[in-house]
């Protein structure tokens, strides 16, 4: 017992040592400790005012192992990296950090189990007192961290309520892996569960494969087998490629740096061609020794690991990241055990800009990525138009990089792409400026700080007017030719005729006066537009009706086109 105290007393005082030299000096440091009382099986520690305990137990001294246990306290979420390192000799992180330190199966004997229950398997040749200046960052300074985790199937069951009110706000879904042996694909039993709770609970999702791909083909194979995991959900985070290994595993002894930089690439583009965010995850000493990390990081989502105490002592990983994995025995509530913590970084917002003509019409609404707003509309602005120049949107222009939002001409189907202008403030050849109309939606890769909106105008439209026998709504629509556009609703202009059901909009153009009809003897009803003569349509034709929806050819006048309501007798 004496023996057994005194071990106590040596790992507390090694532990003091860890804490102070690791803590934080800034305002979001760790809190100072305090108090420290020796029992028989516990230390337990006193930290400002509130008590928490680590318990050692009696089998966990000497025999080689350890448990593994944290003090999991709140990381600051902050956009730099500060120099800490540790100067107290021998390193300490499997205690410090609640590392499991298992020791491996040799090949002969391994057994081909499920990997990536608790990530980071990989990385028992960290040390969290190793010494070095911090030169990672996080890659966009506009970026804000928030409070994740990742779990597997062997989390269990959870209550997603309770994971939302203890604060966390986003989550990554192991979604399968590879055996580390065998080499085949299997897939984790609670990923549909899981991602389907955690769409439902409002979290920003992304999934992980437990990686064990040794060539380009495994790596695309790896990749694939996400993708059709994830069809149906929107994901707000990537899809990662867990790298990591195991000795006995196949990743143990894989290839040169440049081919496993090439299976993770090839992963990270396959992922991103079908549509998502490719990353990876893995840990500093990895992307140090195992990987070319310049030919990852450029491209693809950093996801890195780095369990700590303190903020990143010691790393000499020297690029960006935009996750950081900080504990594997954190707890939350809702999940019983040990669960990965993280935090991931994300713009939440950016600033909108109105002009017209280069005048600042309205300044500083905020918009939050991702997220389907709505931009202010010209009538709002007062920027209503004439009529042979219609409002066709907003050509968009963000500050922090000089780029417009543009599309290639040659791409049918216009994606947005980012473009910086000429010396003579035009777009390069072969670019046209992407137009926004009333709803924007920016994707997360959108930069921080201001995004201007230019007003766009166009003469290859009309206005849609809307009238009920003598009464016009104050309701107009600018339509641009053909565009299928929503016209308002009979209910919205306030129309409404007692003991009649509304049949429909009949169109007229004020440009020639002509209305919109089709032949009796035209089984496709195609569009025609003809003159009335003594307010009757000529013999042989039906007047056209639109509802909810219009398309009109390019070969349309500009101008107003006026739509009619018209009531059909309620049937007694």
């Amino acid at each position: 017992m004496k023996m057994e105290k005194f071990a106590l007393s040596i790992i507390s005082c090694l532990m003091l040592v860890a804490f102070t030299g690791t803590a934080l000096p800034s305002a979001g440091q760790l809190t100072e400790l305090r108090h420290v009382t020796i029992k028989d099986d516990t230390v337990e520690t006193r930290m400002d005012d509130r008590d928490e305990t680590l318990t050692f137990g009696r089998e966990d001294h000497g025999s080689g192992t350890s448990k593994g246990y944290e003090i999991v306290e709140k990381m600051p979420a902050r956009a730099e990296i500060t120099g800490t390192t540790y100067e107290g000799g021998e390193d300490l992180s499997s205690d410090i950090t609640g590392k499991k330190n298992r020791k491996d199966p040799k090949p002969s004997t391994a057994k081909d189990r499920e990997g990536g229950d608790t990530m980071g398997s990989s990385f028992d040749k960290e040390s969290v007192a190793a010494p070095g200046k911090e030169t990672a960052r996080i890659r966009d300074p506009y970026m804000t961290a928030h409070k994740g985790m990742d779990i597997s199937k062997f989390n269990g069951d959870i209550d997603w309520d309770k994971v939302v009110a203890d604060g966390i706000e986003a989550v990554i879904i192991r979604v399968g892996g590879r055996y580390g042996a065998s080499g085949l694909i299997y897939e984790d039993s609670r990923r549909e569960e899981n991602l389907k709770n955690a769409v439902k609970a409002g979290l920003a999702v992304g999934v992980y494969f437990y990686s064990q791909a040794i060539t380009v083909e495994e790596g695309i194979e790896e990749a694939k087998f996400c993708i059709e995991a994830v069809k149906g959900y929107d994901l707000d985070l990537p899809i990662i490629i867990d790298y990591e290994w195991e000795p006995g595993y196949r990743l143990a002894n894989a290839g040169t740096r440049e081919e496993r930089t090439e299976v993770v690439n090839a992963f990270c583009k396959t992922v991103t061609k079908a549509g998502y965010t490719g990353g990876i995850y893995a840990s500093d000493y990895c992307f140090r020794d195992y990987l070319i990390a310049e030919k990852i990081y450029k491209n693809y989502y950093i996801w890195l690991a780095h369990w700590t105490s303190a903020e990143l002592p010691g790393i000499t990983y020297t690029g960006p990241f935009d996750g950081w994995q900080y504990s594997a025995n954190g707890r939350v509530a809702g999940i019983d055990g040990p669960v990965d913590l993280d935090y991931f970084y994300w713009i939440d917002k950016f600033f909108v800009n109105y002009y017209v003509d280069d005048k600042l019409l309205e300044e500083s609404t905020p918009i939050t990525l991702g997220v389907r707003t709505k931009t202010k509309t010209a009538a709002e602005l007062g920027i209503d138009s004439e009529d042979s120049s219609i409002f066709a949107g907003w050509h968009v222009f963000r500050e922090r990089d000089n780029r417009w939002a543009a599309y290639k001409l040659t791409d049918e189907n216009k994606k947005t792409v980012w473009v910086e202008p000429t010396r003579t403030g035009d777009l390069p050849e072969g670019y046209d400026y992407k137009i926004y109309p009333d709803g924007v939606k920016i994707s997360d890769t959108a930069k921080g700080g201001n995004v201007n909106f230019y007003a766009a105008w166009t003469t290859d439209g009309y206005k849609i007017r809307y009238h009920n026998g003598k009464t016009t709504a104050d309701v107009t629509t600018s339509v641009h030719f053909g565009v299928q556009t929503e016209t308002a609703s009979y209910e919205s202009c306030g129309f409404s005729k007692k003991g009649y059901v509304f049949g429909g909009w009949k169109v007229r153009r004020e440009y020639d006066g002509k209305w919109a009809v089709y032949a009796n003897d035209d089984e496709t009803r195609k569009t025609l537009w003809v003159a009335r003569v003594n307010g009757e349509l000529p013999e042989g034709y039906s007047y056209k009706m639109y509802r909810n929806k219009v398309s009109v050819s390019n070969s349309a006048p500009t101008g107003y086109v006026d739509f009619y309501a018209h009531w059909e007798k309620k049937e007694s």
